[in-house]
């Protein structure tokens, strides 16, 4: 059987693409017999290529209008309120644009040029299934996709992702992260690292997540990236423990930490920046029998005063207190004990918020004795306490945080029967109710612990938590996707 000229021709088009829709390729023009228009492989690589590239045009101005939304996104908040619900629509379709594989024109050509070499028509179904198959081998070899991320689980998951690579900070063991919004898309976590939890090197460390749009270019744009671990105070052979970050509304940062061999050993410190944590202040100590907000962030009240929940862990009595400063931490004033009725080793770590009245409560981690989430409540501001009472949330003697929603619901980080389960849970009635929502974490032998989280202006939310010991995991959450609560167990 004689191979007919044409046919020849066309294989030699597909790789031969013309550069030009003026004319067709000189192998085709020459030949004996030209197929007709629409059967010449050239030709159609030629449109598919056009095609392409008029959709990567499009997909690079919706993409520039992405980030321009959601880098701005909150500095629209008061003239549009509407607008906070499409800014989180906006971060997540440009998360997912990130996250998801785009195809160079080199890999189109080669794709076109593996079909054409099995003697197929390209076809739409060929293409994205290629697509897909590359994607997965990106996501295998790690060569397209940051290191630090991983890949979200539930749809109110924005992100996720490691403050830095595991075996890659300047300590082995890290704990008890802090998180602060900056502004302008930035934000700060602070924990303790060393050797391990108690040793003397132990020391006060933080990270930046700083928007970047050059990083774009180089594939690690996610609405910014961690910079590396900075150390910010260490004290010779003994150890540094839980720092906690607050930023004022006059801008100035604050970090309290605590020093001590152990627990019962703590004395308080805290140190100041005016320049978004870049340089610190000298080392301030705070006055016997104070130590700052033990391990959650304080809470501001309308009067200026800033509300620090603290405690103290002896022999055999647990129990936290209020401490309280109208100057940013100039001078204290100490009200409690909070406590449960009867039980002398009961609850430390306090979580203030204020409830849709305007009075004071606190979560109160339990120990494990009690073994369930407590609440207090006081009905003058912080002066004077009730009775500690547990909640229906079981929790095994681990630290938690929360937070108060725009929507004025009540969110917790917590873990439930083990370190290695970590919950998201929300209170409608300021902490009486609460309902199991996302599962973070679900592994029997790891370590998922002491979250903290904040609500930043763009009203997502942020949280860090200790991860395996070795990591300090970031998470966004959008409030609007927490909707429907896990089944009860």
């Amino acid at each position: 059987m004689v191979e007919e000229p044409w046919r020849w021709n066309m294989q030699r088009c597909s790789r031969h693409a013309p550069r030009s829709a003026m004319a067709l390729p000189r192998c085709c023009r020459d030949s004996p017999r030209k197929p007709p228009f629409s059967e010449c492989r050239g030709i159609r690589s030629l449109l598919l290529e056009l095609r392409q590239f008029h959709a990567r045009m499009c997909r690079s101005w919706a993409l520039a209008l992405l980030v321009v939304l959601a880098i701005c996104g909150p500095t629209f908040y008061s003239l549009l309120p509407a607008f906070g619900s499409i800014h989180v629509t906006v971060v997540k379709s440009l998360d997912q644009h990130l996250r998801g594989a785009r195809n160079s024109r080199k890999e189109v050509e080669m794709m076109l040029e593996n079909i054409h070499q099995k003697g197929l028509e390209p076809t739409k179904e060929m293409l994205v299934s290629n697509s897909v198959e590359a994607e997965d081998d990106r996501d295998m070899d790690g060569e397209q996709t940051s290191a630090n991320m991983t890949k979200p689980r539930h749809a109110a998951i924005i992100r996720e992702e490691f403050l830095f690579e595991d075996g890659k900070a300047p300590f082995p063991s890290c704990h008890a992260s802090s998180i602060v919004e900056l502004g302008s898309g930035t934000f700060l976590a602070a924990y303790f690292g060393g050797s391990y939890e108690g040793s003397g090197d132990v020391a006060i460390w933080t990270s930046r997540l700083k928007v970047c749009l050059f990083s774009y270019v180089k594939g690690l744009f996610r609405a910014g990236h961690w910079e590396r671990p900075v150390l910010v105070d260490r004290e010779p052979d003994v150890p540094l423990w839980n720092p906690v970050l607050f930023r004022m509304p006059d801008k100035e940062l604050l970090l309290f930490y605590k020093i001590g061999e152990e627990v019962q050993k703590w004395s308080g410190f805290m140190k100041r920046s005016f320049d978004n944590g870049v340089t610190w202040s000298a080392r301030e100590q705070l006055p016997p029998g104070i130590l700052g907000p033990i391990k959650n962030k304080p809470l501001l009240m309308k009067d200026g005063r800033l509300l620090c929940g603290s405690s103290t862990e002896s022999w055999n009595a647990w129990g936290a207190w209020m401490e309280v400063t109208d100057d940013a931490g100039r001078s204290w004033k100490k009200h409690g004990p909070i406590y449960i009725s009867g039980v002398s080793a009961g609850v430390i770590q306090p979580v203030p918020f204020l409830t849709a009245n305007g009075t004071v409560r606190v979560l109160l981690r339990p120990s494990s004795e009690v073994g369930r989430i407590c609440m207090a409540t006081s009905g003058d501001g912080g002066i004077t306490w009730g009775f500690a009472t547990p909640t229906d949330l079981i929790n095994c003697n681990c630290g938690f945080d929360g937070v108060k929603l725009h929507d004025g619901r009540l969110l917790i980080l917590y873990n439930t029967v083990s370190r290695g389960i970590l919950k998201v849970a929300l209170s409608e009635d300021d902490g009486l109710n609460w309902r199991d929502y996302v599962t973070l974490e679900n592994t029997a032998e790891g370590e998922f612990s002491y979250a903290a989280v904040i609500l930043a202006s763009d009203k997502l939310i942020h949280a860090t938590y200790t991860y395996d010991r070795r990591q300090i995991k970031h998470v966004v959450l959008s409030p609007s996707e927490l909707k429907h609560p896990e089944s009860l167990e």
